[in-house]
């Protein structure tokens, strides 16, 4: 009996031994549980709540923290041509060249998307004196389709023959990039061997439609510019630009009668008041004559005079009556050949 008893016993052991090595296989429909493996996101457990939301209640809200893109404007495909360019002042500062500038012009056209920039020479520089002008003729500025506005940048530098500008300005360029490119002010006032001579600039909008039309003489700090703006048939080029000081004859001061006496000739006292509107100086050539253009002793009044920028100067002078009656008396100003200004007053002469 002890025997048999031994013999149960053992054998129930071995079947729970046998029991405790068998591997275990989980019901097919039983939940997974959520492990951290490589290469995959773990994701929290959906709390209780959640798990069965009522049927008539509503969907728990999403936040976003997304900041939306700005919409941009979309507007027309614009190309810009610039005609001609003129400078004011050469500001006189090459001891061997006075009175003439080595002009560099860097223009730059943007959208806020697009950016566009040319040296004008593309090598080299062009000389120009004061109020002088120069026929560019600049093509190919385009953007291919305008946002929110149409931005364009002139200025005008008076570079160091012995320096490369080009190099410089697209070395620049190159390191800062796209981005960078939309502070072209900063980067040319970094570069060597310039001195600032001028600028044009003017941004349009979509209620000014982006700026389209022609414009025949354009003020600026010290330039004159002449450009056209389309999308999409070309306007007619423009005329070059004339440039001229604006000097002008203030007034004249010379007396009402003239008394020729016994000699029959006379030398007055006048004076020539003129006034320069402009910011940098000017040199005119003056004339004073009269209309008895066939008289014996006649002697016009001649002479050159540089007049201050923004100021006036009185040009004190004998003018020199020979015969009685009305005289009309003339002053002429001009700059370059080119008359700026005339002014005329009667004296009544007496024997």
């Amino acid at each position: 009996m002890a025997k048999t008893v031994f013999s149960i016993v053992l054998l129930l052991a071995l079947v729970g031994l046998a029991a405790a090595c068998a591997p275990y296989y989980p019901p097919a429909n039983s939940p997974t549980s959520q492990q951290d493996e490589p290469g995959q996101a773990t994701y929290p457990s959906v709390p209780p709540s959640q798990q069965n939301p009522p049927q008539n209640s509503p969907p728990p809200q999403t936040q976003t923290t997304q900041t939306p893109t700005p919409k941009q404007q979309s507007g027309p495909p614009l190309d810009i041509a610039i005609d001609s360019i003129g400078i004011l002042s050469a500001y006189n500062r090459h001891v061997l060249s006075p009175h003439q500038a080595m002009v560099k012009f860097v223009v730059v056209v943007s959208d806020g998307r697009t950016v566009v920039e040319r040296t004008v020479p593309f090598t080299g520089y062009q000389p120009m004196k004061n109020f002088d002008t120069w026929e560019v003729n600049i093509k190919g500025l385009h953007i291919d389709s305008a946002t929110d506005h149409l931005k364009l940048s002139i200025r005008a530098f008076d570079v160091d023959p012995d320096i490369d500008f080009e190099k410089s300005f697209l070395s620049a360029l190159d390191k800062l990039g796209q981005a960078g490119a939309s502070d072209i002010k900063a980067i040319l006032d970094s570069l060597p061997g310039q001195w600032y001579l001028g600028e044009y600039e003017n941004t349009w909008y979509p209620s000014q439609d982006w700026g389209i039309g022609s414009y025949a003489s354009e003020k600026g700090t010290n330039l004159r510019v002449c450009f056209r703006i389309w999308s999409n048939q070309e306007p007619a080029p423009l005329p070059k630009l004339q440039l001229q000081p604006d000097v002008k004859i203030e007034r004249v001061a010379l007396p009402n009668t003239v008394s020729l006496g016994y000699i029959g000739l006379k030398n007055v006292n006048h004076t020539l008041v003129l006034a320069n509107n402009e910011s940098t100086d000017v040199t005119i050539d003056y004339f004073g004559d009269s209309d008895l253009a066939k008289e014996l002793y006649r002697r016009p009044v001649k002479g050159t005079v540089k007049v201050a920028g923004g100021g006036s100067i009185e040009v004190p002078h004998q003018f020199q009556y020979s015969k009685a009656g009305t005289n009309t008396v003339t002053y002429i100003i001009k700059y370059n050949g080119k008359e700026l200004d005339r002014w005329s007053g009667t004296v009544t002469v007496t024997p």
